[in-house]
Formats: C-alpha cells, sequence, structure tokens
C-alpha cells in the first residue's frame, strides 16, 4: 500500500530548497572542506544537491506509483475472498469526489478530510464495486488513509490510474481509482492521447478492472474522467473535440477487451465523462414542452451527447473515427458547444451490441442532474442546492448531467455460453448530509457531484456450462 511516497518525496523537495540556499563558504563546519576544493566545485555543489534530491524524490514518487498500479494482480483469488457475497446482489457506485491536490479550492475551503471521513463512514460499506474520480496521487496524502480504510472495510482489491510518463509534459496524475470486495484478475491503462488547456498537463486516462463477481462469472469495469470545459467561450469546441476523441479511446479499450475474451463478458463504464447529456435551449423547451420535463424526444438530449453515445457504438465495434475524422464521420461543428450529430445508419453488423445508458434508462429517458442542482424557494426563485463545493463559474446552477454509468453488451452466438447479468436499480446517489450533526460544517453533500449507484445480479441461463 502506498502510505510513505508522499512524505518521502516532500522530504525530498524541501532538502532540495535547502541545498539551492546553502553556501559552504558560510557554514562553519564545512568552510575548512571547502576551502581545500576549487572555486567552480564549492558554487556548483549545492546546485548538483538540489538536482539530485529532487530527482531522488520524483523517482519515489513515480516508482511508488508503479508499484501500486500493479500490486492488485499479486493478491489472493476467489477462494481466498471471505468478505464477497458469491452468487448474490453487487453493488456498484461512482462518483468524482473533488479529493484534489492541495490549496486547490473553489470557495477558500473543500474539506478534504471531514469529506474523505464521511465516504469511509457513512458510503462505502454499502456497496462492493466503487469507482472514484478526482482522487489524485499527486502531492496527496490521503491516499493511503483511503486505501487503508477500504482494506478494512473489506475492499481487499484495488488499481488506480498509471503514472504519467516521464517523458512528457504530463506531471498530474488522472486521479482514478477502483476499490472491490471481489477479485481483480487483470488491468489495464490507457493514457489518452489528447489532453488541452489544464487538462493537458495531467495523464487524462481510462483504468480498466476485470472482476470476478462469482467463480465463473466477470465483469469488464472501465471508469474515467475525460476533458473538462473552463468557461463558456469558443474554446470549448476544442474541448469537445477532445474529449469525443478520449471517448473514442475508451471504445477501442472495450474493443480490444473484448477481442481477448472469448466469452465476451459484459462491461459498464462509469465516471465522470464531462458531457452535458441535458439539453438546455430553453426557447425550444418552452414551445415544446406541455409541462416541466416533458418535451419532445429529440429535445431531451443534448447534441454532444448523441454524438458520445454514437461514438461509443463505432469505436466499441473497431470503427476507425480517429483525428478529424470524428467531424467527418461524427457530424461534428462548431455549434452546441462543438458538437453536432447526425444521423446514425443503420447497424446490421453481427454480433449484436447493447448499449444502455442506466440512468438515462431508469429516468424515463431523461438524462439527470449530477452537478449544479437547484432548489425552489418560496418565491418561486431557483437556488443553488450547493455552494460550498461547487464551482461559483462553471458548475452552479447548471442542472447538468456530466457523470454516467454506461452498459456495454455483446450477444454473440459464436461465444461460449456464460452466465448473464441483470444491470438493476440504477439511481443517482446525492449523498446529503445534515451540517447539524457535522460540527456546523457547510457541506451539505459528499461531493460538488452526485454519485450513481446500480445493482448487478448474476442472471444463469438455462445454455449456460
Amino acid at each position: 500500500m502506498n502510505v510513505k511516497r508522499a512524505p518521502i518525496t516532500t522530504f525530498c523537495v524541501v532538502l532540495a530548497l535547502v541545498f539551492y540556499s546553502l553556501d559552504l563558504r558560510h557554514l562553519e563546519w564545512a568552510a575548512a572542506a571547502a576551502a581545500t576544493l576549487p572555486d567552480a566545485v564549492v558554487l556548483k555543489l549545492p546546485g548538483f544537491l538540489c538536482t539530485c534530491s529532487l530527482l531522488l524524490g520524483f523517482a519515489f514518487y513515480f516508482l511508488f506509483e508503479r508499484f501500486n498500479a500493479q500490486a492488485v494482480a499479486h493478491l489472493p483469488l476467489w477462494d481466498e475472498l471471505k468478505t464477497a457475497r458469491g452468487g448474490g446482489t453487487v453493488r456498484m457506485m461512482t462518483i468524482n469526489m473533488l479529493l484534489r491536490p492541495p490549496f486547490i479550492n473553489y470557495n477558500g475551503d473543500d474539506y478534504k478530510n471531514e469529506r474523505l471521513e464521511l465516504l469511509v463512514r457513512h458510503v462505502l460499506p454499502h456497496y462492493d464495486i466503487v469507482a472514484l474520480q478526482e482522487v489524485f496521487w499527486f502531492w496527496n496524502f490521503r491516499l493511503g488513509t483511503l486505501l487503508k480504510e477500504a482494506q478494512a472495510l473489506g475492499f481487499h482489491w484495488y488499481t488506480s490510474n498509471a503514472a504519467p510518463p516521464l517523458s512528457s509534459r504530463k506531471f498530474i496524475d488522472g486521479g482514478l481509482l477502483i476499490l472491490s470486495r471481489f477479485p481483480i484478475t487483470e488491468t489495464r491503462k490507457r493514457i489518452y492521447t489528447n489532453g488541452v488547456q489544464i487538462d493537458g498537463w495531467a495523464a487524462k486516462q481510462a483504468l480498466y478492472a476485470k472482476v470476478h463477481i462469482s467463480p465463473t462469472t466477470h465483469i469488464h469495469v472501465v471508469t474515467t474522467h475525460t476533458q473538462a470545459d473552463y468557461a463558456s467561450n469558443s474554446t470549448n469546441a476544442q474541448n469537445a473535440t477532445t474529449r469525443m476523441s478520449q471517448i473514442r479511446e475508451i471504445g477501442e479499450l472495450i474493443h480490444d477487451v473484448w477481442r481477448e475474451d472469448p466469452h465476451k463478458g459484459e462491461v459498464i463504464v462509469m465516471g465522470d465523462l464531462n458531457v452535458d447529456g441535458r439539453a438546455h435551449d430553453d426557447e425550444t423547451r418552452m414551445a415544446k414542452r406541455d409541462k416541466w420535463g416533458a418535451w419532445g424526444e429529440e429535445d431531451r438530449d443534448s447534441e454532444e451527447y448523441k454524438v458520445m453515445m454514437e461514438t461509443f457504438r463505432r469505436s466499441v465495434r473497431g470503427k476507425a473515427v480517429v483525428g478529424k475524422s470524428v467531424k467527418k464521420e461524427l457530424g461534428l461543428d462548431h455549434h452546441n458547444n462543438g458538437c453536432k450529430a447526425k444521423e446514425s445508419e443503420p447497424d446490421a453488423a453481427k454480433p449484436l451490441l447493447i448499449c444502455t445508458d442506466l440512468l438515462r434508462e431508469a429516468n424515463k429517458g431523461v438524462n439527470p442532474v449530477t452537478i449544479g442542482d437547484v432548489k425552489v424557494l418560496d418565491d418561486g426563485c431557483l437556488a443553488p442546492r450547493e455552494t460550498a463545493l461547487t464551482d461559483p463559474v462553471t458548475d452552479m446552477l447548471s442542472r447538468s448531467c456530466l457523470d454516467y454509468m454506461i452498459h456495454f453488451k455483446l450477444v454473440d452466438e459464436s461465444a461460449p455460453k456464460r452466465e448473464e447479468l441483470a444491470v438493476m436499480e440504477a439511481q443517482v446517489e446525492p449523498f446529503f448530509f445534515d451540517p447539524r450533526k457535522l460540527g456546523g460544517l457547510p457541506i451539505t453533500q459528499l461531493s460538488d457531484h452526485y454519485g450513481l449507484s446500480a445493482a448487478v445480479t448474476i442472471k444463469p441461463t438455462t445454455q449456460s456450462s
């Protein structure tokens, strides 16, 4: 478990600063030795020691990150697992936890330690597989605590994202973590090719885990946090195009996993995809809806959402949708935040691909709000439901849907017969808390994002073997 990495790295950086300010000629205990050395050596030695300390610190950071990312493969398998409920219902949950590196916050304090304690004490005990976003290793002392507490709760398997490549300009990890009570027998990390604005400095990626929920049944779990928007301006067209290239890479990862899996196990992608699935054209809504929340089917989803789902369908099937051809293949333009979807051509290919947005389906065909929710005041005005954690510029009052659980199933008659999965009870989990019971803390929910959850049960078929 990666507990000591951050303190060691911090110590090395502090040591580097000490060396950088060092002048051997003014130190009584070193003056005699310095007098015997050439002036050039005396002047350059502190800089050399400073550089060595920095290299040692970053070596610890990246070495321990890579060791941690692979540690899951050496844990015991099903016959030694005591906490998992084999053959029963498996509860899955995902949430963007907003556990960013120190000194980064929206409103002065985002209460990381307090919210982490709430996650461990009140949320994790109710789930079996948990996918977290924005739980950064970079300069963050809290992840060791989270892993230790999660293991005590029975999450004996975990995998985290890959470290930023040393050869790249990226220096911040992707902030992804998968916790499981069930054996994780395979992991993959795919760092995205493209990233722009601030996200270009982070190793945004897709994190994959093959989880055995029974001795004979597995499920493929993928979590991610794709390119974000940082302002409502023309740069969002570039952000949207970058997001679609990352969505395409997730689809390619699923395609590769299925190609190597003779049973074609079912896949659930869950995380913060940063695609607002809700249409926000108020004039169109007012003209076509007959009551609040009821409008024409064509107006329920944003154009970018339609492009995302079509990108998933094509890339999972192995169809090339790369670079500039994203615009050509999917009809991207620079309207509607950079995306405009065209009608999908009927796909008669076999095997049959079933791609289901679980929360949209459970919410009667409408993407639910997962960030920037509102409440109605006595005077009928709308007010933000959460103000302590939510970005007041881009997210507050936005009523956006950025978080998803998407289920992929391949119906392949040529594949070996398997037990099928029933995915049920998909719902938004606001994780509200009463500030009066939190010692007066101003937080009212676990994160700025709502969580999502679903239940998975094994549904034996008469043909399974």
